[in-house]
């Protein structure tokens, strides 16, 4: 299995990092190895320990977890960044979309939510919960560029049967399961599928395929 990924618990409730803490103490893929209870202690400790993840809340003390986010993908492009928040607004979303988060867990979703996102950022894959994917569509499309539509021709059958599960949430594990494919195969087609769009990542491409009817 290798090294645990380790991971900065970043939310200014000290209760809430505590439980966290403890529920992951017990799981072999991940190392709790520190904590922040604002923004600037955030960067500090993540410029100290370098977690490979950050779980961030939005609202943090000081500049809030988006500009923390910004900074620490700037600073630290290594560091993967979880917002781990209670809103589900598309603004807050799109917002740390932009800024570089790579995934985003409502606090109101269960510990399996968490722990599959973690592990999802773990093989490489954005972690968006699947009912909140259809907030990003606007802000994928704007950052697609206008002609996006015109290479849905492009796409191979097979890319499309892989699209078509990724917007519904499915990890490349799950896709590769169900299409009998590898998991090597599946980044493959992933790839192909981002660069014929113009995407930039997973998130983008399952707000695509809402877009153009591929998915309910």
């Amino acid at each position: 299995m290798g090294s645990p990924i380790r991971l900065l618990l970043a939310d200014d409730h000290t209760l809430f990092r505590q439980v966290l803490r403890r529920s992951l103490a017990g799981h072999a893929r991940f190392e709790v190895v520190g904590e922040a209870a604002d923004t600037d202690e955030a960067i500090r400790e993540a410029r100290s320990l370098r977690p490979d993840m950050v779980l961030m809340d939005l609202e943090m003390p000081g500049d809030g977890g988006v500009a923390a986010t910004r900074t620490l993908r700037a600073q630290m492009p290594g560091v993967e960044v979880v917002i781990v928040t209670g809103s589900d607004e598309q603004d807050d979303l799109r917002a740390a979309l932009a800024a570089g988060a790579k995934g985003y867990v409502l606090k109101s979703s269960d510990y399996s939510a968490l722990i599959a996102s973690l592990e999802a950022l773990a093989e490489g894959e954005a972690a968006t919960l699947p009912d909140l994917t259809p907030a990003v569509s606007a802000s994928g499309s704007a950052r697609a560029g206008g002609g996006s539509g015109d290479r849905f021709g492009e796409l191979s059958e097979r890319e499309l049967q892989v699209i078509r599960l990724l917007a519904e949430g499915a990890s490349n594990r799950t896709i590769a399961s169900q299409l009998f494919l590898s998991e090597n195969t599946v980044r493959t087609y992933v790839a192909h599928i981002l660069e014929k769009l113009g995407l930039e990542n997973r998130v983008q491409a399952a707000a695509y395929a809402l877009r153009h009817g591929l998915v309910s």
